[in-house]
């Protein structure tokens, strides 16, 4: 049967626009009482395919007719819809463009989020928001109720649930692009330059006693789980350990039951090192034995084994971080500075330990690692900057940072442990810790280093230096 296409317009429209030709086809036709065309044929077929405008079914009026809605339809066409100047499929190399990438949001992974309210996960939010469809789990919502959407599938079908994968040096690109924080102190809102009814999804849960919202984890590729109790200084063994373990252990088994529910593919938990002895000797690693001594290094070494060998998830990953610091005012980090800068920390003398930390930049560096990388799947990572400090080190650093000399004096190391032995006696006292008592001294005096030579070998970590890299003076 002769095909009908004089514009090509039928080989560059998009599926609606031809249906929407057929539809000025079936009209023309159907006004003189030829056979209408049958919509329910290919979409392949060329105009016409089923109904030929030259047989002597169509009067010439009506072949009249259906030329101007032709030449009509091809102007809308080729000026107001911009058709493709190409019929053939792009390339490999044209699909896998930056551009591309970013026109067809419908092919990112979707990520859920917990803890997006906290110190880590609100750094980490505005990173995961410029590579992954982004859900977060909060304990209160803020702002206008958002719905989840469906997600759509790949260009190429129904996206395969773990394909996740990626090299060292893209994903360490993508890490250091991304925005800073999206969510402010005590608010949630979403990325500014975003449409309103983008990602990030919020969705009101509270581990410890809310079931995951259905619609929160489904069709979810990655989870990443930054929710628990913060550690605290004043924090004793064997205190709240029964909180810890509601919103650590039994929050994690929750999240990793809907995961398995849900088909999740990867479940990255953000641990601690914490789970290793305090005041360990020498440099730990991934293979050094674990021995907690707090209900949070307890809890989180509990919910690790979970996490590992519970069977839940076919990709997941622990990473233990050392303390973070930087991009925060009430961090225990930044509460020492100020305390030096208003001359109320005491010149403390080098006791010659050692303690690793690392940026908050580089701390979420290596989630985006663990969340993407194919090499991170079953394994456990230390994350620190590869620097261990001195906390004599430590505090000329801060001086340096705000422009003053250390004074030449210090304070002696037994007067400092008997300022500690006469704080313990007041915490017993008041039934709650003093502000310096021999565990404050311990953390100023004891060692905790770790190594991250693993995740930089195996996931391309890439620490961006020690904490003197990332002290601009500020003056004092």
């Amino acid at each position: 049967m002769t095909s009908y296409d004089p514009f090509g317009v039928w080989r560059y429209s998009s599926p609606i626009h031809r249906e929407l030709t057929v539809g000025l086809l079936d009209y023309t036709c159907a006004s003189d009482g030829a056979v209408p065309t049958d919509n329910k044929k290919s979409p392949g077929r060329v105009l016409g395919e089923g109904t030929n405008p030259a047989s002597p079914h169509v009067q010439s009026s009506s072949r009249s007719k259906l030329e101007l809605a032709l030449n009509t339809f091809d102007l809308y066409h080729r000026f107001c819809l911009n058709p493709p100047v190409s019929t053939q499929p792009p390339s490999e190399e044209q699909d896998s463009s930056p551009a591309n990438d970013e026109q067809r949001s419908d092919s990112k992974p979707t990520l859920l989020l917990t803890g997006s309210t906290g110190y880590l996960g609100s750094a980490f939010l505005g990173k995961a928001l410029e590579h992954y469809e982004v859900r977060c789990l909060v304990r209160s919502r803020a702002g206008q109720n958002i719905e989840a959407r469906s997600q759509p599938s790949s260009r190429h079908g129904k996206r395969s649930k773990c394909s996740i994968g990626g090299n060292a040096d893209d994903l360490r690109e993508a890490a250091s692009d991304a925005p800073s924080a999206l969510v402010e102190k005590g608010s949630l809102k979403q990325n500014p330059h975003e449409d309103p009814q983008s990602s990030p999804y919020f969705f009101k849960c509270d581990l410890t006693i809310d079931p995951i919202p259905p619609e929160a984890i489904e069709g979810v590729d990655i989870i990443v789980h930054l929710a628990g109790k913060a550690h605290a200084l004043e924090e004793r063994p064997g205190s709240e350990e029964e909180s810890y373990r509601a919103i650590t252990v039994d929050g994690t088994r929750k999240l990793l039951e809907a995961a398995k529910t849900a088909a999740v593919c990867r479940f990255v938990f953000a641990s601690t090192v914490k789970v290793y002895p305090e005041n360990p000797e020498g440099i730990l690693d991934e293979n050094s034995p674990t021995g907690p001594e707090t209900p949070y290094g307890k809890t989180k070494l509990e919910a690790e084994e979970l996490v590992l060998k519970g069977s839940f998830i076919p990709e997941p990953v622990v990473l233990r971080f050392s303390m973070i610091h930087g991009g925060r005012e009430t961090g225990n980090m930044e509460k020492m500075e100020e305390a030096i800068r208003r001359n109320r920390f005491p010149p403390i003398p080098e006791f010659g330990n050692k303690r690793s930390m690392v940026h908050i930049d580089d701390a979420t560096q290596a989630l985006v690692l663990a969340s993407s990388h194919k090499k991170a799947p079953g394994e456990i990572f230390i994350v620190t900057d590869g620097n261990p400090i001195s906390t004599r080190e430590l505090y000329v650093e801060i001086l340096n940072k705000i422009e003053r000399q250390p004074p030449r004096w210090t304070v002696p190391i037994w007067m400092l442990k008997s300022m500690a032995r006469i704080g313990d006696t007041i915490g017993r006292l008041r039934s709650r810790r003093f502000i310096f008592d021999s565990d404050a001294l311990q953390k100023l005096a004891g060692n905790a280093a770790f190594s991250s030579e693993k995740i930089q070998q195996q996931l391309g970590f890439k620490p961006s230096g020690g904490f003197a890299a990332k002290q601009p003076n500020s003056g004092g």
